[in-house]
């Protein structure tokens, strides 16, 4: 069920004592939201995803469609065998065949190659010709939610999340003026906020080994 994005907000002025929008005003309430989808989406990329089927360009080095964040994993070949795409290690293939990148225009590949620490792009092995399709996921950059869109505006992710993006828009909103608010209260939240997605993913792993 789509949560709208005002519901979020008003529990939010609940808590905080402000229903009158006097101390938080509605743009900066809001920027919290934002903030905390996106960061919801960074620790959790599955929370906000598609597959799509790329159109590679030639060789080994690909990206992410414009509106990708990260890339979940690359799934097969979108056409001719619809053969699977295996991850594979960088740094052996690296040393196994340091001539990998050199063009080879196969039809399609075999394995994917992905570093965290360059989340929007990853390389695909052999390298393809341009316009090999393969099948992907990837994790979506949320779209901001302005003033304009709140009449109607629901949460992007799932529902699940909606504690923890209402704990993330209460730490930065008990955050904002440490002489006057309770920083017990702000850091309460926070902790609220990691410890949630911390204890999905466990979650998330725990069925994963089980299968």
């Amino acid at each position: 069920m789509a949560i709208l994005v005002n519901t979020l907000l008003e529990q939010a002025r609940h808590t905080l004592v402000d229903k009158d929008k006097t101390y938080w005003v509605e743009d900066e309430l809001l920027g919290w939201y934002n903030a905390a989808v996106l960061a919801v989406v960074a620790a959790r990329p599955d929370a906000h995803a598609k597959q799509v089927a790329l159109d590679a360009v030639a060789g080994t080095l690909q990206s992410l469609p414009a509106d990708g964040l990260r890339l979940i994993r690359v799934i097969r070949n979108e056409a001719g065998s619809l053969r699977p795409i295996t991850a594979i290690d960088m740094a052996l293939l690296d040393r196994s065949r340091p001539d990998w990148h050199n063009p080879v225009n196969a039809s399609e590949a075999q394995h994917y190659l992905y570093d965290e620490r360059d989340p929007r792009n990853f390389y695909l092995y052999p390298g393809v010709a341009a316009g090999v399709k393969v099948r992907l996921s990837y994790s979506l950059r949320p779209t901001p939610t302005l003033v304009a869109d709140l009449p109607t505006a629901v949460l992007p992710i799932d529902d699940v999340y909606y504690n923890p993006v209402l704990d993330y828009v209460l730490f930065r909103g008990f955050s904002k003026d440490q002489a006057f608010i309770n920083n017990g209260r702000a850091r309460f939240h926070l902790e609220a906020f990691n410890t949630a997605l911390g204890i999905k993913m466990s979650a998330d792993e725990a069925i994963a080994r089980g299968r």
